[in-house]
């Protein structure tokens, strides 16, 4: 009886790969042999050096065609709104009008 995995994984990748192969399919089963670790340890380092630039990852925002004009009473009215909306009045917000 052998305790190292290693050995079991060397005589199951060289008499049983295969098999073992197959039973790893049907039971949805990654294999743990070290070749195939490997591959996927390789094909995960080419995945990940594919995305060099953020050029296939971005979109185009469209314009806005609506631009809502700068004034001091349109943000004061948006400033008490927002006091409002979040509970934050006090006497000394009232004195800013």
């Amino acid at each position: 009886i052998v305790s190292d995995t290693s050995m079991c994984r060397r005589h199951i990748a060289f008499w049983h790969l295969d098999a073992y192969r197959q039973w790893c399919k049907t039971n949805n089963f990654e294999s743990m042999l070290p070749q195939d670790v490997k591959e996927r340890k390789m094909a995960a380092a080419v995945v990940n050096t594919q995305q060099r630039s953020l050029n296939g990852h971005l979109q185009e925002i469209p314009p806005n065609k609506v631009v809502i004009p700068y004034t001091n009473m349109l943000f004061c009215e948006a400033a008490i709104e927002w006091l409002i909306s979040t509970s934050q009045v006090s006497i000394h917000y009232l004195y800013l009008i």
